[in-house]
């Protein structure tokens, strides 16, 4: 759970999610607090997320190691 601060402070979220590895899904839903309730009830919202890792092949030493 969590509540949107700032200049418009007229939500409350809930937010859930699942990792695997690098694939990250998530959802939230934020529940509008404020007087434009009357016309918008809230917001669903999906995000996924896949993270590429960089894969080096050389390894630089630092100077402590030198």
């Amino acid at each position: 759970m969590g509540y949107r601060q700032g200049g418009n402070a007229d939500a409350v979220i809930a937010y859930l999610g699942y990792v695997k590895q690098s694939f990250v899904l998530g959802y939230s839903y934020d529940i509008t607090a404020s007087k434009i309730n009357r016309v918008s009830s809230g917001t669903h919202e999906l995000a996924v997320k896949w993270c590429i890792q960089k894969k080096t092949s050389f390894y630089h030493k630092t100077p402590r190691e030198m």
